[in-house]
């Protein structure tokens, strides 16, 4: 860890603390942590103040007019490219007696004691929509017994201060030492959180894998400065832990994004993870959510426009992953979005950024950190 931290003291004094980086279509920005933050964050985060840390809000404010494509998009003409998950060294493969998920559509159902249900109003029509609201989805807690399985194991909690309040999200391991997450997660309103961590497979106060502090936080402008949600989605790099970089330790999430314009891949089933901890949730344990495509959100701030499916997740979920061809052991598991936001008046439907070229960019940039 200390050979890493020197790496990074010496990439701090090649750098600005941020800085802003042109390419050839979209505006990034990145920091690098200071040692001295990345030390205090190992060490500040207590299981105390873990726990009492505020969830990251999901809420939207609802436009007066809020333009909708819901149903069948344009049809799939097969743009997405694909890059492969990696394995953590010493890969644990399901075990098929462990037996089946536990779940019920529209309810949740616990594996541990004391843990709370949530129930589903009944369908109601949204005019001009074209499907019922909430759009179906089955949502329930995974079982404890899989949380050392990948791609569970590359799924965490995200920690990190900012406005003087402890805060968490959710997060995933995308690639080397990269962590895949929200952008809300990382900053807003041009400002970086601090103390941010990553813990793996995080199991009621415990770091069964270790806690991994950011050395560096890459997202786009567009999110840090102007709040345009269809660019909510951000990266950070973590220090090594034991020698080991994150996806060695843990294994990785592939990615699946679309390199065209076109924007039409959108008719996909996924299974979506996150740590809520807001009411009726306490963030103590790893949920799923298992939904596909309801409907697109026209947004009139940016393109691409966000996927809308079923969930009822809240926050806390934030930045937890949308994952494409999901097999337990291995063999899929591609990150094709992230838990962002749901409008105010429409709890039970979640939407997250579209997956594209700019955001594998991104991706890529934080990969090689």
């Amino acid at each position: 860890m200390m050979r890493r931290m020197t790496a990074v003291v010496a990439a701090i004094l090649a750098f600005s603390c941020w800085v802003e980086v042109i390419g050839a279509a979209e505006e990034v920005a990145e920091q690098w942590v200071s040692p001295e933050e990345i030390a205090r964050a190992a060490s500040h985060w207590t299981r105390e103040r873990l726990l009492d840390a505020k969830p990251m809000t999901m809420l939207r404010s609802d436009r007066s007019v809020r333009p909708r494509d819901a149903g069948v998009p344009p049809s799939t003409n097969g743009n997405l490219r694909f890059a492969p998950e990696t394995l953590p060294e010493d890969s644990v493969l399901l075990n098929p007696t462990d037996g089946d998920l536990l779940a019920i559509s529209g309810a949740l159902v616990p594996d541990d004691p004391g843990s709370p249900t949530k129930s589903i109003p009944a369908p109601m029509r949204i005019e001009g929509a074209g499907y019922d609201y909430p759009p179906p989805q089955t949502t329930f807690y995974v079982l404890t017994s899989l949380y050392s399985v990948h791609p569970y194991c590359t799924i965490g909690k995200v920690a990190f201060e900012t406005g003087g309040e402890g805060a968490v999200c959710s997060g995933s391991s995308i690639g080397g030492r990269a962590v895949l997450t929200a952008g809300h997660c990382i900053c807003s309103e041009g400002q970086w959180h601090t103390d941010w961590i990553f813990i793996p497979a995080y199991r009621n106060g415990t770091a069964p894998y270790g806690v991994w502090p950011a050395f560096y936080k890459t997202a786009f402008t567009s999110w840090l400065n102007d709040g345009y949600h269809c660019r909510d989605v951000a990266f950070a790099a973590v220090v090594d832990q034991g020698g080991k970089k994150l996806s060695k330790k843990v294994g990785a999430l592939g990615i699946a994004w679309d390199p065209t314009t076109k924007y039409t891949d959108r008719l996909y089933h996924w299974n979506v993870f996150g740590y809520p901890a807001a009411d009726p949730f306490d963030g103590y344990w790893l949920v799923e959510t298992q939904a596909s495509y309801a409907e697109t959100d026209n947004d009139p701030d940016c393109t691409p426009d966000e996927n809308g499916i079923g969930g009822i997740q809240t926050g806390g979920s934030s930045g937890g992953p949308w994952i494409l061809d999901f097999t337990p052991g291995g063999g899929g598991n591609y990150a094709n979005s992230v838990n962002s936001y749901h409008y105010t008046s429409q709890p039970y439907e979640k939407y997250g950024p579209y997956f594209d070229k700019e955001v594998k960019k991104l991706r890529d940039a934080a990969v090689k950190k």
